[in-house]
């Protein structure tokens, strides 16, 4: 209907967290979730070409939509950059784990 997109994941990618989800296209906020055990294809209902249901979006519904993205991305807090997994015998000061310790000697 031109305001809303879907996403999925299916069951020969993955074998969990199979399912559908649909969005707002303008929003990008998560309308509904349907959670499946296997799932092999996806596909909206088919529309035909003269409908007037494309139509209906209005230029204040896309105006509205952009200024409120543009303010999350202005206003967004800055995230720490994600550091890579190191177990916990590795952790902690420079020179004082035990990998570094072996390989001393």
């Amino acid at each position: 209907d031109g305001r809303h997109f879907l996403t999925a994941v299916l069951f020969p990618r993955m074998r969990v967290d199979n399912g559908i989800s649909v969005w707002e296209a303008l929003s990008g906020a998560k309308v509904t979730e349907f959670d499946v055990e296997e799932l092999y294809e996806v596909q909206w209902r088919p529309e035909p070409f003269n409908s007037l249901r494309f139509l209906d979006v209005g230029y204040d519904e896309v105006e509205r939509a952009a200024t409120g993205l543009a303010k999350s991305i202005v206003g967004g807090t800055a995230r720490e950059k994600k550091q890579a997994y190191r177990p916990p015998k590795a952790r902690g000061a420079e020179g004082s784990s035990t990998v570094a310790a072996m390989m001393r000697g």
